[in-house]
């Protein structure tokens, strides 16, 4: 199961496993892999928090490649046209962040075609992220 479960969490999150036994699992139960990884649209709360974490690891790495910072980036006019669903903008925006490298949007982009990304603020704040997660967590405790 740990290898099922990396596999779905690569999935949701754009990445590659780094070990070659689950790289290989993940290659050989791909459809799987997928229905479970779309699966997790139906779960709402679970895709707000998912959806936040998308969005920090995405601006991490757009950081990291050299992307400016300020209250008026690319990147959040990625984010705000994503969540209006304007896609002229998302789709010029994301050309110049892509020139930063190719991997910095790929949670989100991969979020966005399993149906799991849900709609982030004009200003999205981690503070509220942190808040729907321990929500999250205290919702599933028994």
């Amino acid at each position: 199961m740990p290898a099922l479960a990396a596999g779905v969490a690569n999935r949701i999150f754009g990445d590659e496993a780094s070990e070659e036994s689950y790289r290989s699992f993940a290659g050989e139960n791909k459809e799987l892999v997928e229905i479970l990884a779309r699966r997790l649209g139906n779960e709402e709360d679970l895709c707000r928090v998912l959806s936040g974490a998308a969005y920090n690891a995405c601006y991490a790495r757009y950081l990291d490649a050299g992307g400016k910072r300020g209250l008026i980036t690319p990147y959040l006019g990625y984010i705000r046209a994503m969540s209006r669903h304007d896609w002229s903008s998302t789709a010029s925006i994301f050309l110049k962040i892509e020139k930063l490298g190719k991997n910095i949007l790929a949670p989100i982009d991969s979020m966005f075609h399993l149906g799991i990304f849900r709609p982030l603020p004009n200003n999205p704040n981690e503070r509220n992220f942190y808040e729907a997660v321990r929500r999250l967590y205290d919702a599933t405790r028994v």
